[in-house]
């Protein structure tokens, strides 16, 4: 076996462990949870959102690993309180719809999160509480 057979079986691994990873992260349900109006049109306008047309990224949210039960969301509002609605949804439909969460803990909100996908999608993904 020559070394670059080596070298792209070991690649190949490594692609599927990665694969293995991401939707083992997807697996372990937590909740999201956006402060605010929970549409499509509100998560392009928020503060600090970049846009093209449907598709976002750093959608300021709060996200948590520690249920899947979105009932139990005003327990997670550390840093997002005083608002009228919550936009609430569980991280496998967020996934599921495409987003993508990245954790971004702030002085204050450890639970803050940036969110990135399709603003129409994860609209669906994230109910009005």
């Amino acid at each position: 076996m020559t070394t670059s057979n080596v070298a792209g079986q070991w690649r190949v691994r490594a692609l599927l462990a990665l694969c293995l990873l991401a939707a083992a992260n997807w697996a372990q349900a937590g909740i999201v949870i956006r402060a605010g109006k929970c549409s499509a049109k509100a998560f392009i306008n928020g503060s600090g959102v970049q846009a093209n047309g449907d598709n976002i990224q750093d959608l300021s949210v709060n996200c948590v690993d520690a249920t899947s039960d979105t009932s139990k969301y005003q327990q997670y509002l550390t840093g997002i309180t005083g608002y009228n609605n919550y936009c609430v949804g569980t991280t496998v439909a967020v996934g599921k719809a495409g987003g993508k969460l990245k954790a971004d803990p702030v002085q204050g909100n450890r639970y803050h999160c940036l969110l990135s996908g399709k603003a129409s999608k994860l609209a669906q993904a994230l109910g009005k509480h």
